[in-house]
């Protein structure tokens, strides 16, 4: 018995798609839930950082002529936090915009050759889902877990007088209530780990990769010419670029931009998965998926067979699925 049998016979009333009306209430809910978290991810940016005055930076015994108040004291901080601070070479606020913006205009092109509502929702929301979905945990790290930047030295600027209090106290160390320097600046050097840089770039990236790759058929069952292998992978050489200027930069340490890159994979083939069929499966990856209300899940067990015959389909998304576990 085949697959269609068993959906005659197992449901004589199958149900039918969802007509586009129907289904525009569940893209407003789809993109209301982004609005809903990006608003979540800025309130919790905004909130004090947690046990802000426990993050102590150590003093150690150095060579006079190289103490951080070059008054020939004999404690200076560790030399990684020491770094000369720098500007961004891509700004926080470019980089979210950016990260937002190319996926969006790559999906855009392609849907120009071959219009399709659901694809075009697929493509957009799955990167935006990617990006919301990345920078929510990243913040929340940065809030509770942080840790120093390399130039926090130089933008906390020490008070030697808090630091000699300190000292007298039996204390060889520093947190924020020493530093001088601007209070928001100050904040964002405390705010290392992980990179939000490295994170949503390579969230953004590894979205855009896995989308061209399906449409484009890049890793598949045919060779592919350089072009198009090259233009499959440039987003994740972007995503380099990026996540190397920060540590050449002073921005960042190496473990939270390699950190921030796990975290941008990992939500950039999640984010895929969500609303494609698949993401190495050459035969499917370029289908979206239906909506959970929209998808019409059919179990057909047939008792004849020796074991278990289990079907499942979606109904209206143009795809099916045909298990079976049992004795041969």
């Amino acid at each position: 018995m085949d697959f269609a049998e068993n959906r005659s016979h197992s449901n004589p009333n199958p149900r039918k798609p969802l007509p586009r009306l129907t289904t525009l209430p569940l893209i407003c809910h789809d993109y209301c839930y982004i609005v809903v978290f990006t608003l979540i991810t800025l309130a919790i940016w905004r909130m004090p950082l947690l046990y802000s005055n426990e993050r102590a930076v150590p003093l150690s015994m150095w060579n006079p002529a190289a103490s951080f108040d070059n008054t020939g004291s004999s404690l200076r901080p560790p030399s990684d936090l020491s770094y000369q601070w720098k500007p961004e070479p891509l700004p926080s606020e470019l980089c979210g915009v950016l990260v937002v913006i190319i996926p969006i205009v790559v999906v855009i092109v392609f849907q120009s050759r071959n219009f399709n509502v659901r694809d075009l929702h697929a493509g957009i929301s799955g990167s935006l889902k990617a990006v919301v979905a990345t920078a929510f945990v990243c913040t929340i790290l940065k809030q509770v877990v942080g840790g120093f930047r390399p130039h926090f030295v130089d933008v906390c600027r020490p008070d030697p007088k808090f630091i000699a209090e300190d000292m007298a106290l039996g204390r060889y160390w520093f947190n924020a209530t020493a530093c001088s320097g601007d209070s928001y600046e100050v904040r964002r050097a405390m705010q290392s780990f992980p990179s939000g840089h490295a994170a949503n770039s390579f969230s953004s990236g590894t979205f855009i990769t896995l989308y061209l790759n399906a449409k484009l058929k890049t890793f598949a069952d045919q060779s592919t010419f350089l072009p198009t292998l090259i233009l499959t992978i440039a987003p994740l050489l972007l995503a380099s670029l990026v996540s190397g200027s920060m540590y050449v930069s002073n921005q960042h340490h190496a473990n939270d931009i390699v950190f921030g890159i796990i975290i941008g994979l990992l939500f950039g083939f999640s984010a895929y998965r969500s609303v494609y069929t698949a993401v190495f499966d050459f035969r499917l990856n370029h289908i979206p998926l239906p909506f959970a209300r929209h998808a019409g899940l059919v179990h057909v067990h047939d008792p004849s067979q020796s074991g278990t015959q289990e079907a499942v389909g979606w109904d209206g998304a143009g795809l099916n699925k045909t298990s079976r576990a049992g004795k041969e």
